[in-house]
């Protein structure tokens, strides 16, 4: 039965008899073409989703985690001035030592010469 908010017409369709249908026993034909393209909507909307799924899975993630993991290549749990260094340089930008502890120091926040999560996420307002 189909799910149904409208409780007269709900005690309706339960107070019908039942009729066992037979094995080789038909729909009348307009009722067939009804429930043929009601399915044949639910499997469109179920191919359009599982496209959406795909296309939403191959999307780069753009949180400030993923960013964060991307610079924390050994997945240290923190930002120090060789993760920054390497980083940059992978894309094509060679700082000296003092710059990218610049950078650092601009970012942290207790001193330690090192990002956590915390304070790359707070730089980044997210």
């Amino acid at each position: 039965m189909l799910p149904c908010d409208d409780n007269l017409l709900r005690s309706q369709v339960q107070k019908r008899p039942y009729s066992r249908v037979g094995r080789f026993d038909a729909l009348p034909y307009d009722m067939e073409m009804g429930l043929v393209r009601l399915l044949q909507h639910e499997i469109d909307f179920i191919r359009r989703m599982n496209a959406l799924v795909k296309g939403l899975e191959a999307r780069p993630d753009y949180t400030p985690y993923a960013a964060f993991r991307t610079i924390d290549r050994y997945q240290e749990g923190h930002v120090n001035i060789s993760n920054l260094q390497e980083f940059f340089r992978a894309f094509g930008n060679y700082l000296v030592e003092q710059e990218v502890f610049a950078v650092i120091r601009r970012v942290d926040t207790d001193g330690d010469a090192r990002l956590s999560f915390e304070e790359f996420a707070d730089f980044f307002g997210a």
